[in-house]
């Protein structure tokens, strides 16, 4: 669709959006319904008068609707999808989000429709499909953030299964962030916080506290001071290094 047409297909649903954002979902049908009666094709006006239905209690109604209309193969514009996904939540359907996302990145593996996709299986708390399509957004747009949401899904089956996250989860996030930190260096606090859970959670509390207190990660760390020192000494607690927690104490008093 050509910005022309998207800004005409714009200011066409503008009064069924009004409508929905005023609350008034009958309004929404019948402004949808004139739409509908002009351009009968226009999808995104059909996933609106969905919402206004649903919105009305009538959800047989509404998911008569949706479902004629989300099947495997459909192509749908953003605006189509983030419709479809109001009604789901609405619904209250989760499941449907994640299943929606999986067509549309079917019909077109999008960086914006792989992003979607990641982000239904975090409402899911879908961990190991979060990771599965981080690491492809990784692999594919080559973006840090997306490898390191990789890792963090990882964590996130580790703790969901301390047993395995001891034997497989915590290792392999260690060495896929030791690896990737290796060619590429760190880019971002949250990155270097993220390895420091890592190590924490293999108990390496020791290397966990001296990864915080490298002078790389505070010149990217955004933690207060403070915060920092209080975090490096619970840790240095943790590893039974209390002479050493005397030391960073005094530092800690030296920084305020």
């Amino acid at each position: 669709m050509s910005k022309a047409d998207q800004l005409i297909m714009e200011r066409r649903l503008r009064p069924i959006y009004d409508a929905i954002d005023a609350g008034n979902a009958k309004k929404a049908v019948q402004e949808a319904d004139k739409v509908l009666k002009k351009h009968p094709v226009t999808v995104c006006a059909k996933v609106l008068k969905a919402l206004a239905l649903i919105r009305s209690d009538k959800l047989a109604e509404g998911f008569e609707i949706i479902n004629s209309l989300d099947v495997p193969g459909a192509q749908f514009d953003d605006g189509t999808l983030q419709a479809f996904v109001h009604c789901f939540k609405e619904a209250g359907c989760p499941n449907r989000i994640t299943i929606l996302y999986e067509r549309a990145v079917a019909v077109s593996p999008s960086e914006q429709n792989l992003t979607h996709l990641f982000m239904a299986h975090v409402r899911n708390r879908s961990f190991k499909n979060q990771q599965l399509v981080a690491m492809r957004l990784f692999k594919e747009f080559n973006n840090s953030p997306y490898f390191f949401w990789g890792v963090m899904s990882i964590v996130m089956q580790a703790r969901e299964n301390p047993e395995m996250g001891a034997k497989m989860f915590y290792p392999l996030a260690a060495r896929m962030v030791e690896n990737h930190v290796t060619k590429y260096g760190y880019k971002a606090g949250a990155e270097i916080e993220l390895h420091a859970m890592v190590l924490e959670g293999m108990k390496k509390f020791a290397e966990a506290e001296e990864l915080l207190g490298a002078e790389e990660s505070r010149s990217l760390l955004s933690t207060p001071p403070s915060f920092l020192m209080a975090r490096r000494i619970a840790l240095l607690l943790s590893a039974g290094r209390h002479q050493t927690v005397v030391d960073r104490t005094v530092e800690g008093l030296k920084i305020e």
